[in-house]
């Protein structure tokens, strides 16, 4: 039992380990996150843990594969870095997000890389799928029209690109004011201002003024950063 806490938390032995990652051999992930082996194994003991290694090891193969692939210098981690980046790729289920799990592990232990915070893991762990597909998308094509977005993504919903927009990943540019003047020809002439209003409104995706279907949205400098953090180049 705990002292500090009083729970009953149990450090497992490194024998016990290897039963639990179903096939993954425990000196393998030690090798992997080069620590102390209690650290390890500490972590490892929580149940829910123990049960997705039980069901799913696909995260953690295929970090082991690119280590190997890239002959990679592994380092050792803190616990404040290691702990949460474990955690959420042995949790992850979406096969796009394991794979961007899968490369955030291999370039936060990578010697020659210095990710020694756990802001992208944080960033990692609040996004869905289409939301990491999106961003993927944005990053080959440089910028996008809502309407291109949308059509491309159609279950994309609109909360999902303001999620992004709130991690700071994601830039969106704003449409005019539903009153501002749109010329309806040559002439100069104006629409009346209730008709005005009519017609810049049908010029908005979900009737939300941050999505004009004519204006973009791009990476931000953090989105990028992000992806080279979750991408292996070459890969």
């Amino acid at each position: 039992m705990c002292q500090i806490c009083g729970s009953n938390f149990k450090i497992i032995n490194m024998m016990d380990l290897i039963n639990i990652a179903a096939g993954v051999a425990a000196n393998q992930i030690i090798e992997l996150f080069k620590g102390p082996k209690e650290h390890i194994a500490a972590i490892l003991s929580v149940p829910i843990l123990q049960y997705r290694l039980k069901q799913d090891i696909k995260t953690l193969q295929k970090a082991q594969e690119l280590v190997k692939a890239h002959g990679i210098s592994v380092k050792a981690l803190n616990l404040k870095v290691l702990t949460p980046l474990l955690e959420n790729a042995i949790l992850e289920d979406e096969p796009v997000l394991q794979n961007l799990w899968a490369n955030l592990i291999v370039n936060t232990i990578d010697s020659s890389k210095n990710y020694s915070s756990t802001i992208f893991i944080n960033i990692l762990k609040e996004i869905t799928a289409q939301e990491a597909e999106l961003l993927l998308y944005l990053n080959n094509v440089q910028k996008a029209s809502n309407e291109q977005v949308f059509k491309r993504f159609p279950e994309l919903q609109s909360f999902m690109a303001i999620n992004l927009r709130r991690l700071g990943l994601l830039e969106i540019q704003d449409g005019p004011d539903w009153g501002e003047p749109i010329i309806l020809d040559g002439s100069g002439a104006f629409d009346p201002p209730i008709e005005r209003e009519e017609k810049t409104k049908r010029d908005y995706l979900f009737g939300d003024k941050t999505f004009h279907k004519d204006y973009n949205q791009y990476l931000s400098p953090l989105g990028k950063e992000f992806l080279n953090a979750v991408m292996i180049t070459g890969e």
